[in-house]
């Protein structure tokens, strides 16, 4: 499976360690983002609160925008 620690959009966050694992950030702002009130892609997540969120992720979730990080 495609999974987050193979992903060139994922940081791994060792100071947000929580057991029992130590997690990261994705950083996909093209698939990721904030509400801005525009048209979105139908395969978007988009969050309303206005708070400058981020996603943290266990390195073993997988997501269908995973793009290998052996491909930068």
């Amino acid at each position: 499976m495609k999974t987050c620690k193979t992903c060139k959009w994922w940081n791994a966050d060792k100071t947000q360690n929580r057991p029992p694992f130590t997690g990261g950030i994705c950083g996909n702002s093209e698939k990721i983002r904030e509400d801005g009130g525009s048209d979105y892609p139908v395969d978007a997540l988009v969050y309303s609160y206005d708070e400058g969120g981020w996603f943290w992720t266990g390195p073993e979730f997988g997501c269908v925008h995973h793009y290998p990080s052996d491909q930068i």
